[in-house]
């Protein structure tokens, strides 16, 4: 899979989630952003705010029911969490959506 493919696969997933999903980002890590023919797996990072755990379980679990190959694996962490471990700059993880044009959040997928 490619890396746009399987970007566009996810946005397109989160997209239908809507106004639901406010204060929640998601962000591409690991093997796909570094070989993405020599993936084994898709790993998606979701970052929400305080208060919307919920929604972003049920973002996560959206996400994890796309029959692709190789599998989409998910992580969440609320804005504290990431804070604290830094884990964003550490893998070098690639924000993906949502997709803005209004100078927040990402301007544009791969």
């Amino acid at each position: 899979m490619t890396l746009s493919s399987a970007t566009a696969l996810l946005t397109e997933a989160a997209d239908t989630f809507g106004d639901h999903a406010d204060g929640i980002r998601m962000y591409l890590f690991g093997s796909l952003l570094r070989d993405a023919l020599a993936a084994n797996d898709i790993d998606v990072l979701i970052v929400y705010v305080l208060g919307s755990l919920r929604e972003a379980h049920l973002l996560a679990d959206r996400l994890r029911q796309i029959d692709i190959f190789p599998p989409v694996e998910v992580l969440a962490l609320n804005t504290e969490e990431e804070r604290e471990t830094s884990f964003i700059s550490h893998v070098e993880a690639v924000e993906i959506w949502p997709i803005r044009g209004d100078g927040m959040g990402t301007e544009k997928a791969y």
